[in-house]
């Protein structure tokens, strides 16, 4: 799957590698083409709405996914697909000042009511509060 993901060459790709139709659930691997992700939304919501108007019958409204890090909910509302993700978990926090250093932020351009901190669903980030919209702008954004 890691060498077709490579040769697809595609943000992500999934792969489903197992069906079970009678009861509208599927397993599903994500991969990019450098590795396997334990949980991306926009391809889960992409593989959903394939197997919820294509391959299960009756289109259903609610199915089931078993990717890496676990079972995740799907249902459809009208046109769209909405997924339940996983609890978030909060990992390491960051200071302030070790945070400035590997980026152009000064100490004032943080907020000060939450902290920098890595938190997954499943693909990590790290959650930076900003004190005020021009300090996106050092990011690159805006």
């Amino acid at each position: 799957m890691q060498n077709i993901a490579r040769e697809i060459n595609f943000a992500e790709s999934t792969f489903v590698t197992k069906l079970d139709k009678e009861n509208n659930k599927a397993e599903i691997r994500i991969f990019t083409p450098a590795h396997e992700m334990q949980f991306a939304g926009h391809p889960i919501i992409g593989t959903s709405w394939v197997l919820m108007n294509k391959i299960f019958n009756n289109s259903p409204e609610e199915i089931k996914l078993e990717v890496p890090i676990g079972p995740i909910a799907i249902h459809k509302s009208d046109d769209l697909i909405w997924l339940k993700a996983a609890r978030p978990k909060f990992w390491d926090i960051f200071s302030k000042e070790d945070f400035s250093t590997f980026s152009n932020l000064t100490l004032s351009d943080f907020e000060n009511q939450f902290p920098i901190q890595e938190v997954t669903t499943g693909s990590a980030f790290v959650m930076v509060g900003l004190s005020e919209q021009k300090s996106i702008g050092k990011f690159g954004f805006g």
